[in-house]
């Protein structure tokens, strides 16, 4: 089947997620970041925007908050992003490296599940 013949019940579920994620908004695991003063205040979170965005419009905290939200998806690489960190010792003379998942980009049914997630998130961000 199509993408656009599937478009509308992606988006349906999409609007299934969202009204379920704010029946059961619970506080975000989102940490402030940087926060910047002056005549440009702003705070930046970091976390899962869509636990941020949707206590924020069950909170009523964000309404009118906004003037821009910087939103970086993955990309549908059906892949595991991973980080190295190098960690350095006084005590052993070579370099030793913490490796990490960063994030996953994987989906269980594909695209479309990709394309719900997305659609979440821009109706709660258009919230």
């Amino acid at each position: 089947m199509s993408l656009i013949r599937k478009l509308p019940g992606i988006l349906d579920k999409a609007e299934e997620q969202y009204i379920k994620l704010l029946a059961e908004s619970m506080p975000s695991s989102a940490r402030t970041v940087m926060r910047t003063e002056g005549k440009d205040t702003g705070v930046f979170l970091l976390g899962d925007n869509a636990e941020i965005l949707s206590e924020g419009i069950v909170t009523g905290k964000l309404s009118g908050k906004f003037d821009m939200i910087y939103c970086d998806p993955p990309f549908f690489t059906e892949d595991d992003k991973g980080a190295r960190i190098p960690v350095k010792s006084e005590i052993v003379s070579d370099v030793r490296e913490i490796r990490m998942r960063a994030y996953h980009d994987r989906w269980k049914n594909g695209f479309d599940d990709y394309l719900e997630q997305l659609a979440l998130r821009l109706k709660l961000m258009k919230d």
